[in-house]
């Protein structure tokens, strides 16, 4: 076969892949925003969510490059979602629609959705601005017509409570600060600014500790990809927009967050007894109803990702679930390119795995998923890019230049 008849025929490929991947990505905007906020507005269909993730997760298999190194982390997913769900149906008698089962299952899918959308240039960003847009729907309208913040399901895991719409917040002013000062422009860095100020704002109204931890530990780390300049500005500008949430916000957020400073939720005093209930049970852990223990006279369960994969399911997934994140900020250290090319892992995956040390099912959460998979994206190989092509002059013509290694 000729070679520009080959080259062609991989270009239209990669075209009919590119754009079916557009189709499944606006899908799944679609998909977001009604299995979150259908409920609430009375929209809800009990199968419509699930089915909707798994019809996409199916159209991603056919349409995804089973090469990339993503493929791994897809492949510990499958591991560690199939052991637990396995243990706890078979060894445990318990039903694969219980809450906690089920998000396990739905995980799946949802991770496959992420798999294909992370290598799109922009993804991280677009799903900020999503969630942000998701985000201001409950806190305007589901947190009036409810008694907590929201309630609603995400695939796998909920929005359950306080803490869980700040991490949701959280990561939305985090992506908004990093993008911010990529942009050149002052309008749109004025803009994005002003929204990761009301992300922060809507944070700081839960009262929830670790995930204003978790922002201020992904803010700091997010300097290593700025320049001087931009570390410089950075200062005033966070001191500035503190400044001014410091003063709408409202008293009692700030005497709620006095009082949550010195409040002892038990967990230190919990951990060890679910250390021992895994060393007790290091194979096949215990059944979901089984891991919510009385501690200091507090009902509680691990509220830690790894712990509570360990107790329901034993070590191995547990082990498996560590090696993943671990190895994901390996690859967010690492891969400094994409700080150049778009925003820097580094931060997004720290603030992930910060709130998965702090809740049950953190790491489930789509924006959890997305940022483990945003770490794996590609290197690409300067060598084998293309040279941009360069209309020679009539009169001198243009050398062509070629990529450094």
């Amino acid at each position: 076969m000729d070679i520009s008849v080959s080259k062609q025929v991989l270009l239209d490929v990669t075209y009919r892949k590119e754009r079916i991947s557009g189709i499944l990505e606006f899908l799944f905007w679609g998909y977001l925003m009604y299995s979150m906020i259908s409920d609430p507005l009375g929209l809800s269909f009990p199968l419509i969510p699930g089915a909707w993730l798994s019809l996409l997760a199916l159209a991603s298999i056919f349409n995804v490059n089973w090469k990339l190194s993503a493929r791994i982390p897809m492949l510990f997913i499958l591991a560690i979602s199939g052991m637990l769900v396995a243990v706890q149906c078979f060894v445990h008698q318990m039903p694969i629609t219980t809450n906690y089962i089920w998000s396990f299952v739905m995980w799946i899918p949802l991770a496959m959705v992420i798999f294909l959308l992370s290598g799109r240039p922009g993804f991280i960003k677009r799903l900020a601005v999503v969630m942000f847009l998701i985000g201001l729907v409950f806190r305007f309208w589901v947190a009036t017509k409810m008694d907590i913040i929201a309630r609603q399901e995400l695939s796998a895991g909920t929005i359950a409570n306080a803490n869980d719409y700040a991490a949701w917040m959280g990561f939305c002013a985090l992506v908004f600060w990093l993008w911010s000062w990529k942009l050149k422009r002052g309008f749109s860095r004025l803009l994005l600014l002003a929204a990761f100020a009301a992300s922060t704002y809507f944070l700081l109204g839960t009262v929830s500790r670790g995930a204003l931890l978790s922002l201020v530990a992904g803010i700091l780390i997010g300097l290593r990809g700025f320049s001087r300049k931009q570390a410089w500005l950075s200062a005033p500008a966070l001191l500035g927009l503190g400044v001014i949430i410091l003063l709408i916000i409202s008293p009692v957020s700030i005497t709620n967050f006095q009082a949550r400073l010195n409040e002892d939720t038990g967990r230190l005093s919990f951990y060890p007894v679910v250390l021992r209930n895994i060393y007790l049970s290091p194979f096949f852990g215990y059944s979901i109803e089984q891991i919510t223990h009385k501690v200091l006279g507090i009902d509680n369960t691990p509220h830690n990702g790894i712990m509570f994969v360990g107790e329901a399911s034993g070590v191995i997934p547990a082990v498996l679930l560590s090696i993943l994140w671990l190895w994901a900020i390996f690859r967010g250290f690492k891969n400094r390119w994409l700080a150049e090319l778009e925003l820097d892992a580094l931060p997004l995956i720290i603030f992930a795995f910060l709130q998965m040390v702090e809740g049950n099912i953190n790491f489930m959460f789509v924006w959890a998923v997305a940022a483990l998979f945003y770490c794996f994206r590609e290197v690409p190989n300067e060598g084998e890019l293309p040279a941009p092509e360069v209309e020679a002059s009539p009169v001198q013509p243009v050398p062509f230049r070629k990529f450094s290694q």
